[in-house]
């Protein structure tokens, strides 16, 4: 697909200026010692887990081999995993 990569790059070049920009934030916050805003860094460094936060449906897993046509992984588990 032409431009894939390129919107591939914009989105990671996003994604790090983001992480950065939340790491310095979070830098300057004060340090736990001052109580009354302790609860600021402790929010900060939380992580929500959430529909949103998920990855897109439409994106792909990521796989070393392509799939193998009619292979059933349940076959290969044994009766206490399931």
């Amino acid at each position: 697909v032409i431009g894939s990569f390129k919107v591939h790059n914009e989105t990671n070049h996003d994604l790090a200026c983001k992480i950065r920009l939340k790491n310095h934030a979070i830098k300057m916050i004060p340090r736990s010692t001052d109580e009354e805003l302790a609860y600021l860094r402790e929010n900060a460094l939380l992580i929500e887990v959430d529909d949103n936060s998920l990855p897109p449906v439409h994106r792909s897993i990521p796989l070393d081999t392509p799939p193998v046509e009619g292979y059933d992984p349940s076959a290969f588990i044994a009766e206490g995993d399931k």
